[in-house]
């Protein structure tokens, strides 16, 4: 991982000054995450009911990352076929409850561009394969 940039910091430290987040909680939060290369939940879309610092990455195209036995919490029906073919499993509960500190999720929402929500005001009949949805990875530093 490359060092963050002066400017980036500042901003964060701006929010942790909410937050109570240090440089060194980051860092730690960092150790943790090259460490744990499991995830903890596989979303529709970027979900962060929990306040905190997280660094959301979308992944080349083309790249799936392991979801074998990674609980999903998707209810669009193509969406959640495509996760459970990889390998995800029905989470007990719909309610994502969020992240702690160190823990990654992976989402893999409608592209921007291949999704109808913006004609037709939701998705949830609409039919995708993967190549019409985009992985990104959530991880919460703080």
């Amino acid at each position: 991982m490359t060092a963050m940039k002066s400017d980036a910091w500042d901003n964060l430290m701006a929010l942790g000054d909410k937050i109570d987040v240090t440089r060194e909680d980051v860092r730690e939060a960092i150790k943790k995450v090259r460490k744990n290369k499991v995830f903890k939940a596989v979303l529709s879309t970027t979900v962060l009911p929990v306040d905190g610092i997280y660094v959301v990455v979308t992944w080349p195209p083309g790249e799936i990352p392991d979801i074998r036995s990674v609980s999903h919490y998707i209810g669009h029906p193509a969406t959640r076929d495509i996760v459970e073919s990889l390998g995800a499993v029905p989470a007990e509960s719909k309610l994502f409850k969020g992240l702690e500190v160190g823990e990654r999720a992976v989402c893999f929402p409608i592209q921007q561009g291949k999704s109808k929500r913006a004609e037709n005001g939701f998705t949830v009949d609409q039919d995708v394969n993967l190549e019409d949805l985009s992985v990104r990875i959530i991880t919460r530093l703080g």
